[in-house]
C-alpha cells in the first residue's frame, strides 16, 4: 500500500492496528480497491485467484507498521463481500458506471484509469448490495479512497458519480 494513502486516510493507529468499526470499514474498502485495482491490472487473473490475492493483501498489509504507526486491520468479511462482490457482478457495475458517465458527459464519456475504476466499482458494488448501510457512509468513504491517491478532481468525480448511482439502486434515494 502506499504510504501516502494510510496517511491520508487516517487508517493508522499508534499501538494496535484493531481501530474502530468506522476506521476498519474504511480500511476494508481501501484495500479492496486495491486489490481490485490489481485485478484489473491483471485480466488474466481468475476469480478464485483475486481471492487468494485478497487474502494475501491482508496478511501482509493488516497491522502493518509504517512511519511507525500501525495500519488499522480492515474489517475482513465488509473486505471479502466487496471484492467477491464485484467479481461476480464486475460487467453489470462496469456498464453502471459507463452509463452514469454518459449521463454526465455525453459522448466524452470513458472508463476512467484503472485505479480510480477499481474504486468505483467497489463503490457501486456497495451501494448496489449494502442496503444496510446508508448510502452516504459509503460515498463518503469512497471520497476519502479517492482522496488517498489523488490531488486532483477524481474525489469529486467519485462523490458525483457515486451519488447519481444511488439514486438508480436505492430506494429511499428514488423517494428525496
Amino acid at each position: 500500500m502506499p504510504q501516502n494513502a494510510s496517511k491520508k486516510t487516517g487508517n493508522t493507529k499508534k499501538t494496535g492496528g484493531g481501530g474502530s468499526r468506522k476506521a476498519r470499514a474504511m480500511a476494508a474498502r481501501l484495500a479492496a480497491a486495491q486489490v481490485v485495482y490489481q485485478q484489473l491490472g491483471n485480466p488474466d487473473v481468475r476469480s478464485k485467484d483475486v481471492i487468494a490475492a485478497g487474502k494475501d493483501f491482508l496478511d501482509h498489509y493488516a497491522g502493518m507498521d509504517i512511519d511507525g504507526e500501525t495500519m488499522v486491520k480492515p474489517d475482513t468479511e465488509l473486505f471479502s463481500g466487496i471484492i467477491r462482490g464485484v467479481i461476480a457482478r464486475q460487467f453489470d457495475l462496469e456498464e453502471a458506471i459507463l452509463e452514469s458517465l454518459r449521463r454526465a458527459r455525453g459522448d466524452k464519456a470513458h472508463k476512467p484509469e484503472l485505479l480510480l475504476h477499481a474504486i468505483l466499482l467497489c463503490g457501486t458494488y456497495e451501494l448496489y448490495a449494502h442496503n444496510e448501510i446508508d448510502a452516504p457512509i459509503i460515498i463518503s468513504d469512497y471520497v476519502h479512497v479517492a482522496k488517498a491517491f489523488y490531488d486532483g478532481r477524481e474525489p469529486a468525480l467519485v462523490n458525483a458519480l457515486l451519488d447519481a448511482l444511488k439514486a438508480e439502486f436505492r430506494e429511499d434515494a428514488k423517494k428525496e
